[in-house]
């Protein structure tokens, strides 16, 4: 251990910058107000805390653009937010919608952004939603199960999606074609 941050309240997710300069922290709830917060750290100045960026909702995820000039914060409240990490207050440069975002991931190349719709209830259709980053232009690809997280592969011509529905299993989404193929957790199979 190098350090120990306090940040604010019940951190859900973390995300650091390409350059490894800096640490982005969603906190559930923060000490001043019931809504959450993303803590930044400066990784290159011991650790310090640099600024909190209030969010009137709580988070679920945080992810950054592969250029660390866009973070994405998803919020329990129906939206995703993206913020201009360029400047030292970090407004606020779209508010996308999405009625129950979890897990989001920018793509390699920085044309994409993949959002997690999981609904908290069942009857309804599970989604990745894909915005394109230069129009914030949605759509739409169906998912069975209970989707929460997704990553990109190294390329970009993947992305993997953890359902957490049943025992467990993989979604590999082509995100050139939008199709979905799952690998379901096998006991004792190799």
């Amino acid at each position: 251990v190098v350090a120990t941050v306090p940040v604010q309240l019940e951190p859900i997710a973390i995300v650091i910058s390409p350059d490894s300069s800096t640490v982005y922290v969603a906190n559930q709830a923060s000490s001043s107000e019931n809504f959450g917060s993303v803590s930044v750290i400066d990784a290159t100045n011991n650790y310090a805390i640099k600024a909190t960026i209030p969010l009137f909702g709580l988070p679920e995820a945080v992810a950054i653009s592969p250029d660390g000039k866009t973070l994405y914060a998803s919020i329990n409240s129906g939206s995703v937010l993206v913020f201009d990490t360029t400047k030292s207050t970090y407004p606020v440069e779209q508010t996308l919608s999405v009625d129950y975002p979890v897990g989001l991931a920018a793509s390699p190349d920085a044309t994409e952004l993949y959002v997690v719709n999981e609904a908290p209830f069942s009857g309804y259709q599970n989604t990745i939603v894909v915005f394109d980053t230069t129009t914030y232009t949605p759509k739409t690809i169906n998912c069975v199960g209970k989707p929460i997280e997704v990553l990109f592969t190294e390329n970009g011509a993947q992305a993997d999606i953890l359902n957490t529905v049943g025992t467990g299993f993989v979604q590999f989404l082509n995100t050139a074609s939008g199709t979905i193929r799952s690998e379901e957790r096998r006991e004792g199979k190799s």
